[in-house]
C-alpha cells in the first residue's frame, strides 16, 4: 500500500464515521440516549482518524481514542440498564 492509498483509506474511514454518526442521529427516537452516545463516539473517532492522518500530536490521538472507549463503555451501560422487550 502506497502512502497515497493509505491517506485515501484514512479519509474514507473518517467519512464513514461521519455517515455512521448521522445514521445514529436518525435512530435517537428508537434507541434513546444510546443513539446520541454512539453518534458522538463516531464523530470523535472520525476526528481522531483525521488527527492521526495529519500526524497530529500523539497525545491528541491517545486522548481521542480514550474518549471513544469511554463512550463505547457508556453505551454498554446504557443498553444494559434498559429493560428488554
Amino acid at each position: 500500500m502506497t502512502r497515497a492509498e493509505y491517506e485515501l483509506f484514512l479519509q474514507v474511514a473518517a467519512v464513514i464515521c461521519a455517515g455512521a454518526a448521522i445514521f445514529n442521529l436518525f435512530l435517537i427516537r428508537r434507541r434513546g440516549a444510546s443513539g446520541g452516545v454512539m453518534a458522538i463516539a463516531f464523530l470523535v473517532l472520525g476526528f481522531t482518524i483525521l488527527a492521526y492522518q495529519r500526524e497530529g500530536q500523539s497525545t491528541a490521538v491517545t486522548v481521542g481514542g480514550s474518549i471513544v472507549v469511554l463512550l463505547l463503555m457508556a453505551d454498554v451501560v446504557i443498553r444494559s440498564a434498559k429493560p428488554r422487550k
